[in-house]
């Protein structure tokens, strides 16, 4: 029971590392080396296999600008924290599995769009 727990929570935290890796466009590699966290570390938290220490979750939410709390939160319980969607969560486990340069297209697709809704929020405001 406590190993279904444990799993849930690894699974719950690489999709949501999985989804943030996606939207900020960055490599494990780039990120490890900001966190000061090993690549090797990253990949077994994006895969699932391994649950960070606390200060190693302090680090991912700094770079990610985000709360811990959002990077360990499923989204699917309805907290509204971290809220992503089942498509969000698909495409997120699915980006891993692209070349370099269809990672680099939908990074520029997802920061293109993400500009336009800046702008349009923007435009709202005024």
């Amino acid at each position: 029971m406590a190993d279904d727990y444990e799993q849930k929570l690894r699974d719950t935290l690489a999709a949501n590392l999985s989804f943030r890796i996606l939207l900020s466009g960055d490599s494990q590699v780039r990120i490890a080396e900001r966190t000061g966290i090993s690549t090797s570390a990253l990949s077994s938290y994006v895969q699932g296999t391994r649950y960070p220490r606390p200060g190693q979750l302090d680090a991912l939410a700094k770079y990610f600008h985000c709360s811990v709390r959002e990077l360990t939160d499923d989204p699917t319980e309805g907290s509204g924290v971290g809220n992503i969607s089942n498509e969000a969560r698909q495409i997120a486990f699915s980006f891993d599995e692209l070349d370099q340069h269809g990672k680099e297209l939908v990074c520029i697709i997802i920061q293109s769009e993400l500009k336009r809704i800046q702008r349009e929020r923007q435009g709202t405001e005024e």
